[in-house]
């Protein structure tokens, strides 16, 4: 067969832009994570059984007998970034219980110099000496609070509609309304010239203020499980004229940064990153012998925060989201039971993923990190 030069030329030009397309399909194909990101720690949430008790608590910062003897500690804090930094200087451990109006908190914050500056509500209240609690009542890492004390009882209260790292609204004008607290010191505020012994503190947050940030309205059901992770701020300190000061680093002319003593290590993720905070789940036994009860579920969720995770490093590679599996190099992700091969889609630079999980759910994780159980 003959071809005139015209349609030679012609034929060239489609070869050569098939070759592109094919070429540029490929290279599409071939998008895949160059680095699989990894925690800095060992994810072993902490698991926490709160009894309700039949006795209202007296909020007086005193952990009486009578209340709070028989009621368990959490383990000692640790340092926020695990082993790899120094074990706190001094011990804190905490414990929890609730009724039909509040979910209340207790601590035991070992300290030689107890002090605290900051006196106005919603004050920064970690630049003094503070204990805090961090509440995800749905677990789904959204809308939840921090509420943040110092031993003169102001509070720092605020709402996240997401973690810091998904670029949230923080809502510094949401308020824990009928919140008691109280704190007992055993030692001397503000006195720098003997050494005290502890702090202890109570809390009483009412149920009807975490309605908002729960999917139902008053106290949690016997059973319900939610994610809380307690954290202590401690300083650095130079004693000057009497009064305490927190010390300043002579090569920067600023503060020492602070020490952050928390129940759930959370490692390099900050305290912000409420997939790994603690368990509490809430019991009404009158025995007190209850086990945690793991959800399966909770293990296809931590799978498809493996997802995120990938998503956000494949963003940041390619600008550009993943649109399947193999993208992100799934394979070894497994959840003991089922076949782990959740379904990605992409659309508006947002993505979701679900899986079927178990007791006929199915488990989805989005974009922003949040993860929820239809």
């Amino acid at each position: 067969m003959k071809f005139n030069k015209q349609t030679l030329v012609l034929l060239t030009a489609v070869l050569f832009f098939n070759n592109c397309t094919q070429k540029s399909s490929s290279e599409k194909i071939l998008k895949v994570l160059t680095e699989i990101p990894e925690l800095d720690i060992t994810f072993i949430p902490e698991k926490y059984v709160a009894y309700k008790t039949e006795t209202p608590v007296t909020v007086d910062g005193e952990l009486t007998e009578g209340e709070w003897g028989n009621v368990e500690w959490t383990k000692a804090f640790n340092d926020l970034e695990g082993d790899k930094k120094p074990a706190p200087l001094y011990s804190t451990k905490a414990k929890m219980l609730w009724d039909d109006n509040y979910f209340y908190f207790a601590a035991e914050l070992v300290e030689p110099h107890i002090w605290a500056t900051l006196k106005d509500h919603d004050d920064i209240i970690l630049h003094n000496n503070d204990f805090e609690l961090f509440i995800d009542p749905d677990g789904d890492t959204h809308n939840y609070c921090e509420i943040e004390m110092n031993a003169l009882t102001t509070v720092w209260d605020l709402m996240l509609t997401r973690p810091y790292r998904d670029k949230p609204k923080v809502v510094d004008s949401w308020h824990v309304y009928g919140l008691k607290k109280a704190v007992k010191i055993y030692g001397t505020l503000n006195d720098p010239s003997d050494i005290d012994d502890k702090w202890t503190l109570e809390l009483a947050i009412p149920w009807k203020v975490m309605e908002e940030l729960s999917n139902h309205s008053g106290a949690p059901l016997n059973g319900e499980q939610w994610r809380v992770n307690l954290m202590r701020v401690n300083h650095k300190i130079d004693i000057s004229n009497g009064e305490y000061k927190r010390k300043v680093n002579p090569e920067t002319n600023k503060p020492f940064p602070n020490f952050n003593w928390i129940w759930v290590v959370s490692g390099n993720s900050g305290c912000h990153a409420p997939e790994l905070w603690g368990f509490v789940q809430f019991s009404d036994s009158k025995t007190r012998d209850d086990s945690f009860i793991d959800d399966k579920n909770d293990d296809v969720k931590w799978a498809l925060r493996q997802i995120y995770y990938r998503q956000r490093a494949f963003q940041k590679e390619y600008n550009e989201y993943a649109s399947n599996n193999k993208q992100l190099k799934s394979e070894d992700l497994k959840v003991a039971g089922i076949n782990f091969n959740p379904e990605i889609s992409v659309m508006n630079n947002k993505w979701e993923a679900k899986q079927k999980g178990f007791n006929e759910k199915m488990v989805y994780i989005r974009w922003d990190g949040k993860t929820w159980i239809e």
